[in-house]
């Protein structure tokens, strides 16, 4: 079988059946008067020559086009609406030196066709060109492109990238719900512990062969692991979950909000924000929002930096009812705290002091006070007994003095009321 006919064996052509044969079909749309871009088109969707056997060719000068010529000449083609030939090869892969005849204008000498133009066409230099590129063509979408085979090792290192991603992520999603600590104090290869985080990816590459290939063997340069990337894919995991708690509290329609003041371990002042609201079974639902650094606490720059943070959360500040805060002068004071500038722009948004900085008022005040004064007076009691009379009171007053030794001073930044029972 020669490269001609090989290269025709994936192609439609036409052939006369029963239910033709009585009246001509003709398919406008491969007409190979359309020109030579529509016959690559038609040879990338699986379609030859067009050859209708069955037609009934008109006579010019006493000659025809006759339909055995397509047995002769399989790379030949006929157009009906302008009664030309042409070289469907030719057209679907033409060369600077293809002749125009058989590609745009069409032969039609019929009397030179059979025994001297077409057999000279066949036997010419760019026809066997375009018979080599026919062949190449078939044979490469039989095997696939070298585009294709590119695209498909492209592909799959796309998905083991993602997959791997998937896995760094996952990782890093269960070391922040169960809120232990990420990274290690040293992570470099001689460390024996590099943290939880990268622990945590060794134990899984003992089953998941992409973590072993891109983590534990280092097959990728990258690896997604260090303090940049992490803090990265944190800051989107937050993003989340601050967008699935504000469209809660949208669905609420209305909310309020509990701010508090604190102080970091570098001594920074930031902002802890925090929105209650109301679910569909009637609960409250108190949701962190986040914490926000600040460079003054007066009540001006907080009311700014709360309208602010609502805002950006797409959070109408119409819809606070209530604003819940200490008892400081900046967040409850009556013309120039926070309260009562947010009040001035919704009047709705009533102002509770927050009953655990009460509840810690009432502890300092009821019993941290006087539990510092009975250890004061329990020493020079004993002296109104006899020794052999007071023995009894000697274990609760050593009691008090080992607890004196215990005391601590604090600042009155560094914790709140309840838990200065161990200052002075």
């Amino acid at each position: 079988m020669s490269m001609e006919d090989e290269s025709l064996d994936t192609l439609h052509v036409e052939s006369p059946n029963k239910s033709t044969l009585s009246k001509p079909i003709i398919d406008t749309n491969r007409d190979p008067c359309q020109g030579k871009e529509n016959a690559y088109y038609l040879l990338s969707n699986g379609f030859g020559p067009y050859q209708p056997k069955n037609y009934d060719f008109p006579k010019r000068g006493g000659r025809k086009f006759r339909s055995e010529w397509f047995i002769s000449f399989p790379w030949l083609e006929y157009s009906p609406s302008k009664d030309p030939a042409y070289c469907f090869y030719c057209r679907a892969f033409p060369s600077n030196k293809s002749d125009i005849t058989f590609i745009s204008e069409g032969f039609r000498q019929w009397s030179k066709a059979c025994f001297k133009s077409f057999p000279k066409h066949e036997q010419s230099v760019p026809h066997k060109e375009s018979i080599t590129k026919i062949a190449g063509y078939n044979e490469a979408k039989k095997s696939g492109s070298i585009i294709n085979k590119v695209n498909t090792q492209y592909n799959q290192e796309v998905a083991e990238n993602r997959e791997y991603l998937k896995c760094v992520l996952e990782t890093l999603l269960f070391c922040a719900r169960q809120g232990i600590a990420i990274r290690g104090h040293r992570e470099n290869e001689e460390s024996q512990n590099k943290g939880n985080f990268q622990e945590l990816l060794n134990l899984r590459s003992r089953d998941n062969d992409i973590i072993r290939r891109y983590f534990t063997e280092k097959e990728k340069n990258f690896r997604y692991v260090s303090g940049e990337y992490l803090n990265e894919f944190l800051g989107y995991m937050a993003n989340i979950v601050i967008r699935d708690i504000v469209d809660n509290v949208l669905i609420a329609n209305i909310f309020s909000i509990i701010v508090d003041e604190t102080q970091d371990l570098s001594r920074h002042e930031q902002v802890a924000i925090i929105l209650r609201y109301v679910n569909n079974d009637f609960s409250p639902i108190e949701a962190f929002l986040g914490f926000y650094k600040v460079e003054s606490t007066d009540g001006l720059t907080l009311s700014l930096l709360i309208k602010n943070v609502l805002i950006s959360n797409g959070l109408q500040l119409e819809c606070l009812r209530g604003q819940c805060y200490d008892g400081a002068a900046s967040m409850r004071g009556a013309y120039k705290g926070v309260q009562s500038r947010i009040k001035e722009e919704n009047p709705l948004a009533l102002y509770v002091h927050c009953n655990a900085h009460i509840l810690n008022l009432c502890l300092w005040r009821g019993t941290v006070k006087g539990t510092r004064d009975l250890v004061a007076q329990c020493g020079p009691l004993k002296f109104t007994w006899s020794s052999s009379e007071g023995a009894f009171m000697e274990p609760s007053i050593n009691f008090c003095k080992k607890a004196r030794l215990a005391l601590t001073r604090l600042s009155a930044k560094d914790v709140r009321l309840s838990a200065r029972n161990t200052g002075v």
